[in-house]
């Protein structure tokens, strides 16, 4: 009788990459709101990568004459109160604010996911003990935790970073960790088990490629989360700091002019605020609906 191997045994899944990418790919394309979304992000991230590139001024070049100048054809966004260009700092903010929303998700995926597949796997008094812990950190707010470490940590950029991530990693640690109680026992994980893998084997091999799907889904949401809260945070002088172009700064910035009739310098971070979380939730819905057919309206 032919012996099988740890390697040997694959989750249901293997094999159909190429055919599951078609399939998910299709069913973007089923949902126009998730098309949108897409392009929402694929136009900001574009516009952070080459902006800074093809725009004229630097996001500190600034004089005293060009203060508060209204939109026009030598500054497409206006000008702010220190004469700086506010397309360019549109643009140099939206490199900032993806960068921490791409940082603080995937530190908050990898250390969520490693704790809750570990949890969701070996279960007992370990499973209970990291479950009372998220339990504990989920029943503050998430910005308002947030809040409290930045304030504590000091106004920088690190302390925004660690502030989020600490905030969002226990959602990622419960939904992997459901999702691996849901296939700990299935027949696939029971057969690399009687085949001698061992844990991390089997989480990383078997287990992890199953609950990914819900994981990504998360941290679409989460990227739009993170965007928010930057600027949050930002905005009410917790975080990054002027004159460093970031979204929350920038309307921050604004908010004291709108009275006086400067109302494109907060107008125009605002809106790519708005733009930037709207098409990560977009996104993120059209995922959800890839992953969950029984979810899509």
């Amino acid at each position: 009788m032919a012996s099988i191997s740890p390697g040997s045994i694959a989750a249901p899944s293997a094999g159909l990459g190429r055919e599951r990418f078609r399939q998910s790919w299709w069913t973007l394309r089923q949902s126009t709101l998730s098309l949108v979304g897409l392009a929402l992000v694929g136009t900001v991230v574009l516009f952070a990568l080459i902006g800074p590139l093809l725009i004229p001024y630097g996001p500190e070049d600034g004089s005293a004459e060009a203060r508060l100048l209204a939109p026009g054809l030598d500054h497409p966004f206006g000008t702010d109160n220190f004469g700086f260009d506010i397309l360019s700092r549109v643009a140099a903010a939206a490199r900032l604010d993806l960068f921490v929303a791409f940082v603080v998700t995937g530190l908050a995926l990898l250390i969520g996911a490693s704790i809750g597949l570990i949890s969701g796997y070996v279960g007992g008094r370990l499973d209970g003990v990291i479950m009372r812990a998220v339990d504990t950190i989920l029943s503050f707010p998430s910005f308002i935790l947030a809040l409290g470490i930045a304030a504590a940590l000091g106004n920088s950029l690190r302390s925004v970073i660690i502030a989020l991530t600490v905030a969002y990693t226990p959602f990622f640690i419960r939904v992997v960790r459901t999702e691996t109680l849901a296939r700990r026992d299935q027949d696939f994980v029971l057969a690399a088990r009687c085949a001698g893998a061992s844990t991390p084997r089997v989480l990383g091999l078997h287990i992890f490629p199953n609950v990914a799907g819900p994981a990504m889904v998360q941290a679409t949401l989460t990227l739009g989360w993170a965007i928010l809260d930057t600027a949050a945070l930002s905005f009410i002088g917790i975080g990054v700091r002027p004159p460093e172009a970031e979204w929350g700064v920038m309307v921050a910035e604004g908010a004291k002019l709108v009275v006086t009739g400067e109302w494109w310098v907060s107008l125009f971070p605002g809106l790519f605020i708005a733009i930037t979380v709207l098409g990560f939730n977009l996104l993120g819905d059209g995922l959800r609906d890839i992953l969950d057919p029984e979810r899509r309206s």
